[in-house]
């Protein structure tokens, strides 16, 4: 890194010089001896490079378990995928790595010893945020019903009898404006948790973890906790005396506050069409760098909150709550939660193509991720119908008949789990894929699997057969290059460990 540092530094001094020389100009004695002290330094870390390659050529002390293997064709590297997949038992494990722009290189240098223990440790401060937030969604569960608050505090009712506005504005807006805080948190909390804890190898890696725990908490503390009401304790005793009342939880009072949670996100959907933090600071770092280094440094939006997984796992909830309240005669969802989904078809449409800058390409993991949680999301919606018809059907015929649903949804979610291959094209796809070359395909914004301080090759090494896809198609040999399929492989504990 000082090596190239160095060169970057003099090739800069050597280029203003010559147009100092151009311009008639003599060079300065300060800018002769800066340039003299760069030529030292380039040549000190020249001769520290070549002392650590002879002792890497020696010593596999050095080298790591992991590395990263390009092959000139899909089918190849599909084959060392089934050969080598998690599932086999082998020295090796070959899986899809993540990007090239997008690889987090630290995780590779982790002591594979230590990660156990760091994987307890990002368990117990999970459950640690678990139950801190806990307490204070039920706070606002007790805080969000205005006629509570009045048993609570005799004086409220005063108030809220003389100005009968104040009932229909809390009822309607503080509750799930609060809720909506606190969730929005979570997040970085949890993206601190996971990158302080877990291996995680890539950026787009960790929004998927995210996006599977941030939906598990937003289910509990939005769809399950709030309808406990303000009081836990009192709730359990109900529930142990009389167990079927756990599906009068859910009264018309607790579903008109999903109502106002998800009209609510109408408004949020909006501010993120504004997208406020990246322009203030772009407002900011345009008084200190060009217009161009300014828009840059202000991209990418907080990808705690904005990233693909908190976003496909709000999306996730709003679908549930319009699925399991779908049919709730005293208060409706489906309408506010089909114009939000609308507004978001716009909203999102605009900026993922025309504002945000590109994210890295996983395939559509997130999109299977949110299919999975829907599904799981319908056994609630099945346990709703069941004691909604429990308990207002003359007999337990529809009840039971509803319940015997979840043997459906069982079957649908294993072969979906299991059954579905998503992940992987059939051979004779691949063969097609890799004749094909001139189809114009994603450009990566990164080409090589190289750390950030090694030197990036001049350009990218084609091998025969891309050459000649490329020659036969009139393109660059890039565009052949983009056909190639790189793969991680790790080897287990145990196998020989060399370059």
């Amino acid at each position: 890194r000082k090596l190239s540092s160095a060169q970057e530094e003099k090739a800069a001094a050597d280029a203003n010089a010559a147009l100092q020389k151009k311009k008639g100009y003599a060079m300065l004695p300060d800018e002769r001896n800066r340039i003299m002290a760069l030529e030292s330094q380039i040549s000190e870390a020249s001769q520290h490079v070549e002392m650590l390659s002879s002792i890497l050529d020696v010593s596999n002390e050095f080298y790591m378990n992991s590395a990263f293997v390009t092959f000139a064709s899909r089918i190849d590297a599909e084959i060392v995928l089934r050969l080598f997949s998690s599932d086999a038992e082998a020295l090796f494990e070959a899986v899809v790595p993540p990007e090239a722009s997008d690889i987090i290189w630290e995780d590779f240098q982790v002591d594979y010893r230590a990660q156990a223990v760091r994987t307890v440790v990002s368990y117990i401060l999970i459950a640690t945020l678990f139950f801190i937030v806990t307490p204070l969604v039920l706070i606002i569960s007790t805080v969000a019903s205005l006629a509570t608050l009045q048993d609570m505090i005799p004086l409220l009712d005063t108030v809220v009898t003389q100005h009968p506005s104040i009932a229909a504005i809390w009822d309607g807006l503080i509750g799930a404006l609060a809720l909506s805080q606190i969730m929005a948190w979570l997040p970085t909390f949890l993206m601190i948790i996971f990158s302080r804890c877990r291996i995680l190898r890539g950026k787009a890696i960790a929004q998927h973890v995210l996006q599977s725990w941030y939906m598990g908490f937003q289910v509990v503390f939005v769809l399950l906790v709030t309808a406990v009401g303000s009081s836990l304790a009192k709730t359990f005793q109900i529930l142990v005396n009389h167990p079927t009342q756990i599906f009068s939880l859910y009264d018309a009072l607790s579903t008109a506050f999903y109502v106002n949670y998800v009209t609510l996100q109408w408004a949020a959907h909006a501010i993120s069409l504004l997208r406020i933090t990246v322009v203030m600071k772009y407002v900011l770092l345009r008084k200190l760098y060009e217009d161009s280094t300014a828009r840059d440094m202000a991209e990418p939006e907080d990808q705690d909150f904005y990233g693909m997984g908190a976003r496909s796992s709000r999306f996730s909830l709003l679908l549930m709550i319009g699925l399991v309240f779908c049919l709730h005669i005293d208060a409706p969802h489906h309408p506010p939660t089909f114009i939000c989904f609308a507004l978001c078809r716009f909203i999102y449409t605009y900026l993922f193509v025309y504002s945000e800058s590109v994210k890295p390409d996983m395939g559509g993991i997130f999109w299977t991720s949110q299919l999975q949680h829907i599904q799981l999301g319908l056994i609630l919606y099945i346990c709703l119908m069941t004691g909604v018809l429990l308990q207002r059907a003359s007999t337990t015929t529809p009840g039971v008949l509803a319940c015997c649903s979840a043997i459906y949804l069982y079957y649908s979610y294993r072969r979906f789990r299991h059954d579905l291959a998503w992940e992987t094209l059939p051979f004779d796809l691949l063969q097609a894929y890799d004749s094909d070359a001139g189809t114009s395909r994603r450009i990566h914004r990164r080409l090589n699997y190289k750390q950030p301080e090694l030197p990036e090759d001049k350009e990218p090494i084609a091998t025969k057969d891309a050459k000649k896809d490329a020659k036969a198609t009139k393109s660059k040999p890039r565009l052949a290059r983009r056909r190639q399929q790189p793969l991680l492989v790790e080897a287990f504990q145990g196998s020989s460990g060399g370059g």
